[in-house]
């Protein structure tokens, strides 16, 4: 009995844990997408704070990017706070509703009571596995953003240097 409520177990401890990643995975998608915009915003915002120098007409677009970035970087930690709560919630619940299953097995006499402790501990332990795995996956689908932006800046300031000359060489001086 202990063999085939371990199993039963294993296979739903996984299947929910696939089903918070899935969500993870999806919150950590719209993260992104606030975090590319963010960064073009912010991009922008610094493009109209150096054409600022050059006039003073650019000064409104500047304060209305700003405007635009208090407003993504809300829904970028709202983003991260759903994600944190929806994995919370989710792992509370999975834990809370095994545990409750095999209180109830116990009383009927399916599992005795050592069996019912292993199998408690052995899921929050796979559970606790995939969950940091989980983690560890949204954590780097969050970073996605930052290194695809990373790689235009690269991409183009190449461009740059390959145009602009020296301005002091030793020659010269």
């Amino acid at each position: 009995v202990l063999s085939q409520a371990s199993i039963a177990m294993a296979a739903l401890v996984v299947a929910a844990d696939v089903v918070m990643a899935l969500v993870s995975l999806y919150a950590a998608s719209l993260e992104a997408v606030h975090t590319r915009v963010m960064l073009e915003k912010s991009a922008e915002q610094h493009q109209h704070l150096y054409s600022l120098m050059s006039g003073l007409s650019s000064l409104r677009g500047l304060f209305a990017v700003e405007r635009m970035l208090g407003a993504l970087s809300l829904k970028v930690a709202k983003n991260r706070a759903v994600q944190g709560v929806i994995s919370a919630v989710g792992s509370q619940s999975l834990s809370t509703g095994i545990m409750i299953w095999a209180v109830y097995q116990c009383f009927d006499g399916a599992l005795s009571l050592g069996s019912m402790m292993f199998l408690i501990s052995s899921s929050a332990s796979l559970s606790g596995a995939v969950k940091g795995l989980v983690g560890v996956v949204t954590g780097f689908r969050a970073l996605r953003p930052h290194l695809e932006r990373v790689d235009k800046v690269l991409s183009g300031n190449q461009d740059n240097f390959s145009e602009a000359r020296a301005m002091w060489t030793r020659d010269d001086i």
